[in-house]
């Protein structure tokens, strides 16, 4: 009470016109803040409706002045041409805030936080029926949205979906329960390391797999200098015959599927490997077949006879490509793949496991056409999870 008259004591003493001029600012700042959500939805919805054939809406925004944040609610992105089924982007919402413990260290750099973001792919006979989003203008939108660099990126519980309605039988691919966190994307830690930025990502599968994922690299370089490594563990490969037969013809009765890869490039080339690994796989199926005709069935049955031979004792049918070149100019090592199936079949036997770890001076030797040095040889990091055991996994 004291102090309440305290301050109407110093209000009474102030002259009028200050008392006024104070007035007027408190009421536009209380109406200001009221109609800064709408405000900024307007303005979102209108940078939404400049995209490049794409169009969209979202729901409603909040406003958090403390953090120095907003988040826009209920996202919606579809393509405006074309038959397309399901939009390009939704999400239940985008935050996009201010890194305040940066912001006292003189650099203003920002995040974002999205929440269930889902991306939707589509194929077809005609461009009208495809979705890739390529050319949408994504970049210039998130930048229009927010008019500082992000150094910080993070979703959680994402889906990507591949979708073809219009192929024979129709093919639905995706990956759910993404989680993704990407780091230093400024470089605002002002690391003097050369792959100061760094990718974390982990999800299922369908068919009941795991994804793990883990990317060091240069958020500066104008040629793509990074580090990847990544599994793929037990996927079931009976849930991607929809896939197989659209697409290649043939589909699998009986099989699980983990891979291996290490990849890193600098100066416009890369080098690197993919392991795969198809456990227990049997490819002719004779309750499936007996539908089919006379050709497709002797196709299937000479495909799994040759997945037959080249089984190991381990029940293992493995191979091991080898991936390098310069952008625009790749190189996929077929017949060393092809060699290395047989070596598994019957001489030594792949291990479901990574190799070494490729390094961007791996790449940078390889260019000059010297052999790496033992020394540049990495631990793969131990982010990468054993293989999980199988499970039938539901979209």
């Amino acid at each position: 009470m004291i102090q309440f008259k305290h301050i109407r004591g110093w209000w009474n003493d102030r002259p009028r016109w200050l008392r006024l001029t104070l007035l007027i600012v408190l009421g536009v700042l209380i109406v200001g803040r009221a109609a800064l959500p709408f405000m900024l939805e307007t303005f979102v919805n209108h940078r939404i409706a400049r995209l490049h054939g794409y169009g969209g809406k979202v729901g409603h925004i909040t406003v958090h002045l403390w953090r120095g944040a907003y988040r826009i609610h209920d996202i919606n992105i579809y393509k405006t041409s074309g038959n397309i089924r399901e939009p390009f982007f939704e999400a239940t919402y985008v935050d996009l805030s201010i890194e305040w413990f940066r912001l006292v260290r003189g650099k203003v750099v920002g995040q974002v936080y999205m929440m269930n973001p889902k991306i939707n792919f589509e194929d077809g006979p005609t461009q009208g029926q495809r979705q890739s989003g390529q050319g949408g203008g994504w970049g210039e939108l998130l930048t229009s949205l927010f008019p500082f660099d992000f150094n910080r990126l993070e979703s959680n519980n994402g889906e990507l979906d591949f979708y073809n309605h219009y192929s024979k039988p129709p093919v639905d691919l995706f990956l759910n329960q993404l989680n993704l966190t990407a780091t230093n994307l400024s470089n605002a830690e002002n690391q003097s390391t050369e792959l100061s930025a760094q990718i974390q990502a982990t999800a299922k599968t369908m068919g009941g797999g795991t994804v793990a994922t883990q990317v060091q690299f240069n958020p500066i370089e104008k040629d793509p200098t990074f580090e990847l490594t990544g599994t793929v563990n037990n996927i079931d490969l009976t849930a991607a015959n929809d896939f197989m037969q659209a697409y290649a013809g043939f589909e699998v009765g009986k099989g699980t599927l983990s891979s291996y890869v290490s990849v890193a490039s600098k100066d416009g080339g890369y080098d690197g490997y993919l392991k795969l690994f198809f456990k227990n796989l049997h490819m002719f199926d004779w309750a499936k077949e007996r539908h089919k005709d006379i050709f497709q069935i002797f196709k299937d049955a000479v495909v799994g006879l040759g997945t037959l031979v080249l089984t190991n004792p381990n029940g293992n049918f493995a191979t091991k490509l080898s991936i390098s070149g310069a952008y625009g100019k790749d190189h996929v090592d077929t017949f060393g793949a092809a060699a290395s199936a047989i070596n598994n079949a019957f001489f030594n036997a792949l291990m479901p496991k990574f190799d070494k770890k490729v390094t961007v001076q791996n790449v940078v030797d390889k260019m000059k056409g010297q052999g790496p040095e033992k020394d540049q040889v990495k631990t793969l990091p131990t982010v990468i999870p054993s293989p999980a055991p199988q499970v039938q996994g539901a979209k």
